[in-house]
């Protein structure tokens, strides 16, 4: 657990925000009955009034569906009182991606790191763009992470309630493991453990912070290699590697990219065949069969260490003769490929996808 959020950190840093504004810590109740907010400040600034009722997130980080229940709780504390309220999620840091979602709430919110945004009648504040000043603490594993995302890419794939051994099981992951990511994605706000189980919450939030998570990381080059392939079309390079028959079973491979999902749901046009490698070295089988020949640039055939070099192959299938990663790993893969990735990622998500996650 993440240690609490004292009062007075908030109040430096709304001084900063808020020049000029004096704050007070008033008592939280209302007729007599207990708040459920964190804080209520009375301000003063200049000739304005006005309480901010404050639902404090000490997590270092959470899930968009713990900023949602937070936002929340706080329009709830501050619909209980009269007069001139205005609801505020405090935090360590609050990413880009969730401040919008706060804006789009109308709810306020202020971190330690520097963002804001709190507006009441002529006060207007708007601070972005402040990195975070938290290293963020992981007592257990990154839940993207490699091995971890093994569990999640179990729990995306269908709408029920899992045991833990069962998941663990269905996961290809050790009991005691599982139960380590769980704890964390329950701090997260990411599951619920019911009396029927563990049950994913919100399966849209959590796939749109992997892919911010994703976009962190799109920085770390890739282990790669290009090729040239005498063809007319990537479609005819698949189909002579689907030709050639299964590779020797230490070479393991998938098509992921535009070339996989091509073969799943088409939508738009590719140059460039990408093939996931489990180790780049056993690419000679594809090499000599297709004459490939090493090239600086227009390649049309490149092979890939995935970034995810055990879960990226986790629920891979063979379509039309050739190994294809599974539509999830097409979708995180495609979202920030930079030629009409996001376009064909929305399409494949629109056609494979929505009724699994928006269930």
């Amino acid at each position: 657990m993440s240690e609490k959020i004292e009062i007075q950190k908030i109040r430096d840093a709304l001084a900063e925000a808020l020049p000029g504004a004096i704050s007070r810590l008033v008592e939280q109740e209302v007729d007599g009955k207990a708040m459920r907010s964190d804080y209520i400040l009375e301000i003063q600034f200049f000739r304005m009034q006005f309480c901010l009722v404050i639902e404090v997130i000490n997590q270092l980080g959470s899930s968009s569906a713990r900023i949602r229940d937070k936002a929340g709780l706080v329009m709830e504390s501050a619909g209980q009182m009269k007069g001139n309220v205005v609801p505020l999620i405090v935090a360590r840091y609050i990413s880009p991606r969730h401040q919008n979602h706060l804006r789009d709430m109308k709810v306020a919110f202020l971190d330690l790191s520097g963002n804001a945004s709190l507006h009441y009648r002529s006060i207007h504040v708007d601070r972005r763009g402040f990195r975070n000043q938290f290293l963020e603490e992981r007592s257990v594993q990154d839940p993207f992470s490699d091995k971890a995302s093994l569990a999640l890419r179990v729990l995306l794939g269908s709408d029920r309630s899992w045991g833990l051994r069962e998941l663990a099981e269905q996961s290809q992951i050790s009991p005691g493991y599982a139960s380590k990511i769980m704890q964390r994605l329950e701090e997260l706000g990411y599951v619920s453990k019911e009396k029927q189980g563990i049950h994913l919450r919100d399966a849209r939030s959590l796939l749109d912070d992997w892919i911010d998570y994703l976009a962190k990381k799109s920085s770390i080059p890739a282990k790669e290699r290009k090729y040239y392939c005498h063809a007319k079309s990537p479609r005819e390079i698949m189909s002579r590697m689907a030709a050639l028959g299964d590779p020797p079973a230490e070479v393991k491979y998938a098509l992921s990219f535009h070339a996989g999902a091509n073969l799943v749901d088409p939508h738009a046009s590719f140059e460039v065949v990408d093939i996931y490698c489990h180790d780049l070295d056993a690419q000679v089988f594809f090499k000599k069969g297709l004459k490939l020949k090493p090239v600086d640039k227009g390649e049309n055939v490149k092979f890939r260490r995935p970034r995810y070099k055990e879960s990226a192959f986790f629920q891979a299938r063979k379509i039309d003769g050739l190994h294809v990663v599974s539509d999830l790993q097409l979708y995180l893969d495609l979202y920030h490929y930079p030629i009409r990735g996001r376009e064909q990622a929305e399409h494949l998500y629109r056609n494979k996808l929505r009724n699994l996650i928006e269930r």
